[in-house]
This record gives structure tokens, C-alpha cells and sequence, in this order.
């Protein structure tokens, strides 16, 4: 295979995921409205395309299944079949099939995937057959499947000039398959059997230079945006050019003014590139919210907003399973079953809300139910019961909550497909703060439960403003600067067993030491000198630090710090200056948390 075609097909199976991606919502939304033309249109464009691309590009197992799958669309298409449950079960069974084949092929361009699981289901969809979850058919035969690919029913009976006649046990499976020929009451009913992926066949490793590549969808508009500031760049760098020969104060500081200008911009849209929308994977929840309340029984609705919000690629990807489990576990342990909800006075149906939004400088991605609440008493039961807390020890509200967070901890009795084995939401914490997020949970019984997913913004150039304490500058990331004053004495006192509180515009803020919290030695000289008071209500408790002086406001890389001070949350990065000095990028917030649980 040569470089054209390897890069021909990689691209393809990059926009295939896409096109497989927007595929399903469609099968639900169908679902929803079986009636509504314009997705059954939808739907049979993308596996139009689908079809004729990948046997452009030589994916002859795809283009074969799709097309199969392309036929009983067009009979959904023409109103020769119905929708329903059933249908639309086999719709996402071939839809998942697919997925599988573009991401086995991703990994070997030269795999060969088998469909047989999938065909006898769809012929029996086709013929009008029952298609049902519950019983197993066996799949034709490899011999028979090509059979029936490569030779018509009239070619086998009446025989192909040149060719052998065919053996009896052929001619009877033309008849079979022909319904022009045999006539037949529907056939029989034919299970739904996940395809699995063939055994990994030994192949030749990948050559030097030929691994595959991640890729990312950029709108046209943010290109040409970078593309117009480039070229102003290049602009600016012949008139600075020009000056460098002789001198003219005005005109340079002018030039290096706008050149500031428009490297923000490029900065701007260069870091955008790595933006997707949470589109995807919102929508990817529906189908999550759709099987798990099938498998459990249950009406489940899901209602999404903020799914244009962006995110880091390489965070949403560490995001997914987190939130796949959050959504699985509202529809398990917090939505009631119907004969629950009647009984409570809500709904038969119910509902889970899935929104994103920025609060504060940060992503924060809610999962709301309106279930049973969590009940802090039956944790703290089963946490005894399991070892994990002592007979006897009492527990706050909030803190009985957090006993989900605990590594094996589940209230289920009996191992299902939804929940039961222990590995649970002491995973979603785990990840989400090894991105420096947290989880939040609001509770209240009877009424349904809250998860709220914080997250930072992962921008490598950020705005932060450059404070010096002691002989030691710092930068801290502009976002979590609400207000900088000069607090006078009358403004600053102690209260018992909160410490210093500063008193602004009748408001008490708790108030620290940039030099106490750091721990750095301090002289009776700098202990004397006035100070400055920065505001923080980035997470919604204010606070203010005291720093010995503000330098100004810049832009600044953030440059990761070595795997010995990782672990030091209250670091977030380092930064080099603009003297060329490093200087460490401070997390108000994980810098005061030990301080505010020591005045508690």
C-alpha cells in the first residue's frame, strides 16, 4: 500500500466516525417520531455516503454491509415497513457494527471484519420477520453467506453457460432466499447478536513514519482568521525591519504596539484549534439514557443544554467515561421505577438534565435527576456494614455524601450490567481531579440529585497578573482576581476563631498571608510595610491574600512543572518573564484550602 492510499483511507475513516457519530441521534430522535420524513432523508444520505466512499477508497466489508443497510432504510424510506422498538433496536445494532468496523480498520488498514451476525436479522427486517432480542440463531454458513453474495437464485438453477451445474443442496438455498420463487407466511423470528470484532490477525508492524495520526475538525472561518493575523504579522515584520535601519521612536513603539495587538490574536485562534463542542459526547447520552433505562426498565428522558460549549480535545477525552458513568448512575440508583414515582406523586417518565455552562472561569458540567435523592443514613448503614466505618460513628449530611467517592463502595446487593461491581464513583473523582477539577453533589431527598463537574480551562497562554512577595514574584491566573485595594488598619481586624478578616464594604472576608501560606521567613521590615488585598470569589467563597506589591498584567506561558512537585496542587505551572526569570503560576484556591481547614 502506498503513501496516497494509506493517507486516502485514513481520511476516510476519519470522516466515517463522524458521519457514524451523527448517525445515531438520528435513529433516536426517529425513534421519538417515526413519522417525521426529513430524518429518515437524514439518515439515508449518511448511509448513502457512508456506502459509496468506502468502496471508493477499497473497504469492500463496509460497503458491502452498508449497502444491505442502505435497503432497509430505503423500505423505512418508502413506508414499506414501520417503525418501531424493534427496528429502530436494529438500526443502532448496525449503526455500532459500523463504528466497530472504522475503528478496527484504524488500527489495521488490511483487517477483515465479519457481518454474518447482522445479515439474517436484517433479511428477516426486510421480509417483514420479527426481529427479537431474547432467542440466538445461528448465522449462515461462510460457504453459504458467499453464496448468496456472488450468485443470483436464476443463475443457480438455470446455470451459467461455461459453468458446472449447480449441486442440490445450492439450488435449495436459492429457494430459500428467493420469496419470487417459494412462497412464504413471514419468517421466522431472528435474535439481535452484537457483531464482535475478528481475533487480531498477526500483521507486519507499522512502518517508520506511516502511524496513524489524530486529527481535529476546524471551522473555515477560525482558519482564515489565523491566516488574515499572519499575514498582518508578516506586515509588521517588514516595517520593524525597515526601522531596524535607521530610528524613529514613535513609529517603532507604534509597530511593536500593534505587532502586541495581533499576536494576541494568532495566540487566541491558535489555541480555539484545539476546541471542540461537547456536541458529540452530549449526544452520544442519549443513547446511554435510551439502553439503560430499557435494560432496568424504566422511563428515562434526558434533556441537554450547553452542548455548543467548548472543551480542550484532549481533556473531553478524558472526560467521556466519567460522564458516561454519572449518566448511568442517575438512571440506576437515582430514578426511581415507575411504580416508585407514582406512588411519590411524580411522573411515570423520569427525567435526567445533561448542561454546560462557565461559572467563574471554569467549565462546569451538571447531571441533574429528579429521582429519590441520596439518602445519607443508608450510606452511613452500608458503610458499616462493609467495613468502611466504624459502629457508632456519626457522620454530617455532607459528609455521608462522600461516602459514594470511596474506593468498592455501592449500595447494590446483586451484580447487573448497570452497576453492583464495586468500581464506582471513586473513579469519576479520581479522573476528573487528576484534570484538576472537582465534583460537587447537592442532594435532597426525594427530590433528586445534583453532580457538578468542575473543571479549568487547560489554556496554555493565559492573562495573569505578576505580584511580588518578599524578594519572590508569582503570577496568578487574572481570572481568579476579582478586585485589588490597599486595605487601611480600621479595615483589617482578628475574629475568634477565624483569624484576620477583612472588612470590605461591610463584608467579612477571610483574609491570609501570601508569606504565611507559603511559608516564607519574613523581616520586621517587610512585616511593617503596607500591603496589598486581592479578592478572589472565583469559587464562590471570597477570600483575600495579602501580597507585598502588584507589578502589572501579562500574558504568560504555562510551562508544566517536574514530576517531583506535581503532587502540589496550589502550583499549577511556572512561567518564564519577561527578564527571563521563571516564576510559579499560583491556584488561589488549593492554596488556602489547608488555612481555611485550620481556622475551622
Amino acid at each position: 500500500m502506498d503513501d496516497f492510499e494509506r493517507e486516502l483511507k485514513t481520511g476516510f475513516l476519519e470522516e466515517a466516525s463522524q458521519l457514524v457519530s451523527d448517525t445515531e441521534p438520528c435513529f433516536l430522535a426517529l425513534e421519538s417520531n417515526p413519522g417525521d420524513a426529513a430524518t429518515l432523508d437524514n439518515i439515508f444520505r449518511l448511509a448513502h455516503n457512508l456506502k459509496g466512499s468506502s468502496k471508493a477508497v477499497g473497504f469492500e466489508d463496509i460497503g458491502v454491509f452498508t449497502h444491505r443497510f442502505e435497503s432497509l432504510l430505503l423500505q423505512l424510506k418508502k413506508g414499506e415497513l414501520s417503525v418501531n422498538s424493534s427496528v429502530i433496536n436494529l438500526l443502532l445494532l448496525c449503526n455500532d457494527h459500523i463504528r466497530m468496523m472504522v475503528d478496527t480498520l484504524k488500527q489495521d488498514l488490511d483487517a477483515r471484519i465479519d457481518s454474518s451476525d447482522l445479515v439474517a436479522p436484517i433479511k428477516s427486517a426486510s421480509s417483514g420477520g420479527a426481529v427479537i432480542e431474547e432467542s440466538v440463531a445461528e448465522p449462515l454458513t461462510p460457504q453459504a453467506e458467499e453464496v448468496l453474495e456472488n450468485a443470483t437464485t436464476e443463475s443457480l438453477i438455470g446455470g451459467i453457460e461455461g459453468e458446472p451445474e449447480p449441486s442440490p443442496e445450492e439450488i435449495e438455498l436459492a429457494k430459500m432466499v428467493d420469496s419470487s420463487l417459494v412462497p412464504q407466511p413471514p419468517p421466522p423470528p431472528v435474535a439481535l447478536r452484537p457483531a464482535s470484532p475478528p481475533p487480531p490477525a498477526p500483521s507486519a508492524p507499522v512502518a517508520a513514519g506511516h502511524a496513524p495520526e489524530e486529527s481535529i475538525r476546524v471551522s473555515l472561518s477560525r482558519l482564515e482568521k489565523l491566516l488574515n493575523s499572519v499575514g498582518e504579522l508578516v506586515i509588521l515584520q517588514s516595517v520593524l525591519r525597515e526601522q531596524s535601519q535607521g530610528f524613529n521612536p514613535h513609529l517603532l513603539r507604534k509597530t511593536v504596539h500593534q505587532m502586541g495587538k495581533v499576536t494576541k490574536e494568532v495566540q487566541d485562534i491558535s489555541m480555539s484549534l484545539r476546541m471542540v463542542p461537547l456536541r458529540q459526547t452530549f449526544q452520544k447520552m442519549q443513547r446511554i439514557v435510551r439502553d439503560t433505562g430499557n435494560l432496568l426498565g424504566k422511563k428515562v428522558m434526558l434533556s441537554t443544554a450547553g452542548d455548543d460549549t467548548e472543551l480542550d480535545k484532549t481533556v473531553l477525552e478524558h472526560i467521556s467515561d466519567p460522564l458516561v458513568h454519572l449518566i448511568r448512575n442517575a438512571c440506576d440508583h437515582g430514578i426511581e421505577s415507575p411504580e416508585k414515582r407514582i406512588a411519590a406523586g411524580k411522573t411515570e417518565t423520569g427525567f435526567v438534565a445533561l448542561r454546560a455552562y462557565h461559572e467563574s472561569g471554569k467549565l462546569v458540567i451538571e447531571v441533574k435527576d429528579d429521582g429519590g435523592g441520596i439518602d445519607g443514613e443508608r450510606l452511613q448503614q452500608k458503610a458499616v456494614e462493609k467495613g468502611i466505618l466504624k459502629p457508632g460513628a456519626r457522620l454530617t449530611p455532607q459528609e455521608s455524601i462522600q461516602l459514594i467517592f470511596h474506593p468498592g463502595f455501592s449500595t447494590k446487593t446483586q451484580v447487573t450490567e448497570v452497576s453492583g461491581r464495586v468500581v464506582g464513583m471513586d473513579v469519576v473523582k479520581t479522573n476528573i481531579e487528576a484534570l484538576q477539577g472537582e465534583v460537587l453533589v447537592e442532594t435532597e431527598l426525594g427530590k433528586g440529585t445534583t453532580f457538578k463537574v468542575i473543571l479549568p480551562f487547560t489554556h496554555a497562554i493565559i492573562d495573569g497578573m505578576v505580584v511580588r512577595n518578599g524578594s519572590c514574584r508569582f503570577v496568578i491566573p487574572l481570572s481568579h482576581v476579582h478586585e485589588t485595594l490597599r486595605p487601611t488598619s480600621k479595615e483589617v481586624h482578628s475574629a475568634t476563631g477565624l483569624g484576620e478578616v477583612l472588612m470590605l464594604r461591610g463584608e467579612n472576608l477571610p483574609l491570609y498571608r501570601l508569606s504565611q501560606l507559603l511559608g516564607q521567613k519574613r523581616s520586621q521590615q517587610d512585616e511593617a510595610q503596607e500591603q496589598i488585598a486581592m479578592v478572589s470569589r472565583y469559587t464562590g467563597q471570597p477570600f483575600a491574600v495579602m501580597v507585598d506589591d502588584v507589578l502589572g498584567q501579562q500574558q504568560v506561558v504555562i510551562k508544566e512543572v517536574g514530576t517531583e512537585i506535581q503532587s502540589l496542587k496550589w502550583m499549577s505551572g511556572s512561567a518564564i518573564l519577561g527578564d527571563g526569570k521563571p516564576a510559579i503560576i499560583l491556584e488561589m484556591n488549593e492554596l488556602v484550602k489547608p488555612a481555611k481547614r485550620g481556622a475551622a
